[in-house]
């Protein structure tokens, strides 16, 4: 034993550092194999702060191992996806539950975007430690991303002279879903959505009034919203006096009792003159009011 301390000794203190190297890294992959199934069975599962911090600790230990871990997925089972076509940088949260990701990894996302994190090309896609390679295979002809670099240059390019072109704005209440996916982040999904919302609404007298659909996030409104325009006199009213019960009761801003109130109120009050006949409605709040008015029209 003597004999091999002093052989050992005898070596350069770099090659000693090399093979203490060496002998760590067999130490700390012989260790990995044996722990890491553990970790991720059924009996002892992590939480996020404590797989975060295992796959730290393996990074900052030694990074030239090659090894790839997602501490958070388990390798007994695949996550089944149902791929369409989408940009990862503007998609909303419910997409990517849509995609089949779970709320934590769509909300990881959400986390490295708002942090500054931006998807140039699709290969960037491989950022997110919750996508194995089979996934990202699945997904890779669906990103709206350039291929490569190359490709993302040229695309910035033509991003630019698109700037200085100045877009058209689009009229929000007669547009259709083709001319709705020429703004940036809309897609065939979301098109679908605004033009129904539009039309149970009666058209939109505010931009904001998208946000009431849900997983329209605020981050997408602020990006298709200085591209719109609103036409209010496109808007289809309901004539208070003479509609059917049935068109104030269905109205979206007629739910949850404030159509039932004013259909009561009207039928012991008729003809109603204006707003302020309305507004003596106790049962109806003055928010819930206000936003139906201007689909009211008094004659």
């Amino acid at each position: 034993m003597k004999r091999l301390l002093h052989q050992f000794l005898d070596i350069p203190a770099t090659e000693r550092r090399g093979i203490l190297a060496l002998v760590f890294a067999i130490m700390l992959v012989h260790t990995i194999r044996i722990v890491y199934p553990k970790l991720l069975s059924d009996n002892y599962p992590l939480t996020e702060a404590e797989a975060l911090q295992f796959a730290e600790w393996i990074a900052q230990h030694d990074t030239s191992l090659g090894i790839v871990i997602n501490p958070l997925k388990s390798t007994k089972s695949a996550t089944l996806l149902s791929p369409f076509k989408f940009n990862p940088n503007t998609l909303p949260h419910d997409d990517w539950l849509r995609l089949g990701f779970s709320e934590r990894e769509a909300g990881s996302v959400a986390k490295y975007i708002q942090k500054g994190g931006q998807f140039k090309v699709r290969s960037d896609l491989q950022k997110l430690f919750f996508i194995d390679s089979v996934e990202y295979t699945t997904l890779y002809q669906w990103i709206d991303l350039p291929e490569n670099q190359q490709a993302f240059r040229k695309n910035q390019v033509r991003s630019t002279v698109m700037k200085k072109a100045r877009p058209v704005p689009i009229e929000l209440n007669s547009a259709d879903t083709t001319t709705l996916q020429t703004l940036r982040g809309i897609g065939p999904y979301w098109a679908r959505r605004i033009v129904r919302h539009r039309d149970r609404l009666g058209g939109f007298y505010r931009k904001e009034q998208l946000l009431e659909m849900k997983g329209f996030g605020d981050s997408l409104y602020q990006i298709i919203a200085p591209q719109l325009t609103l036409d209010t006199t496109l808007l289809r009213f309901i004539v208070i006096n003479s509609a059917p019960d049935e068109e104030i009761l269905n109205h979206p801003y007629g739910w949850y009792g404030v159509g039932k109130s004013i259909v009561n109120y009207r039928a012991k009050h008729k003809p109603l003159k204006d707003a302020d006949d309305l507004r003596k409605i106790i049962a109806i709040k003055p928010e819930q009011l206000e936003r139906f008015l201007p689909y009211l029209k008094f004659e």
